[in-house]
């Protein structure tokens, strides 16, 4: 939940049996940690702030992909990773999509905010991406949406207005910044962070017909909460305990309903209304 901003090409030739994939869980497990392992490293020790940190994770998250998966870039955005086509709607859609990014990343450039702007364009990419991923689509992609928004972004939500509540004593949301930030982060979510931890690694850990599907889950969930550490200003058992206990009862219902439908856009659209709700609740707090 790091979105901070206004936050080969050849499949893989492994034998597909339910045997070894089971055989390679260690190892795929293994090669996440050590992914976001790197990415933490990183992180901290290059001192980068929570744009740079998210950015960071372009080139390791197509790298990893290609050559640790071993699976289309594609295949990030829409599992099953039919091939890139638009056609006049996705069009639209991208269009449509990358409006709002664009005149940030406009604004942003003009005013000499380099990393915003970059953000931005992340953003203005990941709407591609992102139409991608709607125009696939199905009768059943809508009701994963529609669990996924119930269950992740509920919890989500009610985590994000507890939070607010216990620290501030009071709950005042500027509704107003709910759909500009949604706009910005659904996209963004292509290229940053929810790609990288549902597109990439857990489709890397679980793979479909697998075993140890809840604790799979759990596991990539982990990680997505350690690999925020970084961005922290000290580090301590209280902070470890509020990422894991955040992030896996986010993470677990994201990962699964990614899984059930095999379209980015499932676990996005949750993840991008979680995050605009806690950055429309903190500008209400410093408002």
């Amino acid at each position: 939940m790091a979105n901070e901003a206004p936050t080969s090409l050849t499949p893989s030739s492994e034998p597909v049996t339910p045997a070894s994939r089971l055989a390679g869980s260690p190892r795929r497990w293994a090669e996440a940690a050590g992914f976001v392992g790197i990415w933490m490293a990183l992180g901290w020790a290059l001192a980068l702030d929570a744009n740079a940190y998210l950015l960071l994770g372009v080139p390791l998250t197509a790298l990893f992909q290609l050559g640790v998966g071993r699976q289309p870039i594609r295949a990030l955005w829409v599992r099953e990773a039919p091939r890139f086509h638009l056609g006049w709607k996705g069009v639209l859609l991208a269009l449509g999509l990358a409006l709002w990014p664009a005149g940030i990343a406009a604004i942003s450039f003009m005013s000499r905010d380099w990393l915003i702007g970059v953000y931005a364009v992340s953003a203005v990419v990941g709407a591609f991406a992102a139409a991608y991923a709607l125009v696939q689509f199905r009768r059943a992609t809508w009701w994963s949406l529609a669990g996924c928004l119930g269950w992740a972004a509920g919890l989500g939500t009610a985590y994000m207005l507890a939070i607010a509540w216990l620290g501030q004593g009071q709950i005042a949301p500027q509704l107003g910044l709910l759909a500009p930030t949604l706009l910005m982060l659904f996209p963004v979510c292509f290229l940053l962070e929810e790609v990288s931890f549902r597109g990439a690694l857990d489709a890397h850990v679980f793979q479909v017909g697998g075993s140890a599907r809840v604790a799979s889950a759990l596991f990539v969930s982990c990680l997505w909460g350690l690999w925020h550490l970084p961005l922290f200003p000290r580090v301590g058992m209280t902070e470890i305990g509020l990422v894991l206990f955040a992030h896996t009862l986010i993470g677990v219902p994201l990962a699964l309903f990614w899984r059930q439908s095999g379209n980015l856009a499932v676990p996005a659209f949750a993840h991008a209304w979680i995050d605009a709700v806690r950055d429309s609740l903190s500008a209400g707090a410093s408002g």
